[in-house]
């Protein structure tokens, strides 16, 4: 299956920062197609703000990803700015218009007669 390129993102970005339960990544698109990015991670430990974002960037810059609001904190300084995960959706569990898009796109992907088995076809 074809991953869309915010799971393909989601999947790279929670490999490099999120390595402890305390750490997480969060990933909205805006109305306007802006990423609104949020990290928690000590990765962040002894950088500037300005070297946070130089590294974040990198990584978007190979999604073509127009930046919106990014937030890249410590654990601790979430954990000080009372910053909580987001809530994790089981299954098919939609609870946000951003859900509801994503599985559109999943689902537009499975269902497309070109992905299916074939062994599937001649039931």
């Amino acid at each position: 299956m074809q991953e869309t390129w915010q799971v393909s993102l989601k999947r790279e970005l929670t490999d490099i920062y999120v390595q402890t339960p305390q750490e997480w990544t969060d990933i909205n698109i805006s109305t306007s197609g802006l990423l609104n990015l949020t990290i928690i991670s000590d990765r962040f430990k002894e950088l500037s703000l300005p070297q946070r974002k130089e590294e974040v960037y990198r990584i978007l810059h190979k999604f073509k990803i127009s930046p919106g609001f990014i937030s890249l904190y410590t654990v601790e300084e979430a954990r000080y700015l009372d910053l909580s995960a987001p809530q994790l959706t089981h299954g098919s569990s939609v609870q946000t218009w951003q859900d509801l898009a994503l599985w559109r796109q999943i689902l537009k992907i499975n269902l497309n007669p070109l992905n299916l088995n074939p062994a599937f076809l001649e039931q």
